[in-house]
């Protein structure tokens, strides 16, 4: 008896390990945002993503809180009263796929491109993606770099009228 339960532990802990393997994870993901507002140009970074990829069938969920963004410069009280309706929801989140993750060797440094398709969801509202990312493995540490074009006005944080595009730079370090 004791014997079958040192085997059943032993089991679900190699069985453990081998999933926990496929999948990477990081909770220090750089965001980048640069955009051009009727008031100025906008700075920030966030250096406090989360975010998994499932080295199996290659799901990538990101996660950022809106309120760890770092404006560059800092923002003049009118530019906070118009960003002010941005920072009020509490997350963003990427939920994508990468579609060609079969052609990347996560044993082999190099530099691999990577084609993204998801969905970039703030302010409830989704919003789908199509981009050219690139998977660079260094000493065997993959870091996954892709950049999107967000359209505040898809979100409804934005008036039409207004200048709303949103440069995001994702930066992601697998450790």
């Amino acid at each position: 008896m004791k014997n079958c339960f040192l085997i059943c532990i032993l089991s679900f802990s190699l069985f453990s390990y081998s999933t926990n393997a496929q999948t990477l994870s990081s909770n220090s993901g750089q965001i980048n945002i640069n955009a051009d507002f009727p008031f100025g140009k906008v700075q920030a970074q966030n250096d406090g993503a989360s975010a998994e990829l499932d080295q199996t069938n290659g799901i990538l969920n990101i996660t950022v809180f809106n309120k760890g963004f770092h404006f560059k410069p800092a923002l003049k009280a009118d530019q906070k009263k118009e960003l002010s309706n941005i920072q009020q929801h509490s997350s963003t989140s990427i939920k994508a796929q990468i579609t060609n993750l079969k052609t990347v060797d996560f044993t082999k440094d190099g530099n691999y491109r990577a084609k993204v398709i998801g969905r970039f969801v703030y302010n409830g509202v989704a919003s789908t993606f199509y981009v050219k990312g690139e998977i660079i493995i260094e000493h065997g540490i993959p870091t996954l770099s892709m950049q999107l074009d967000v359209f505040l006005t898809d979100h409804e944080v934005m008036d039409a009228d207004k200048s709303n595009r949103m440069e995001v730079d994702i930066l992601i370090r697998f450790e």
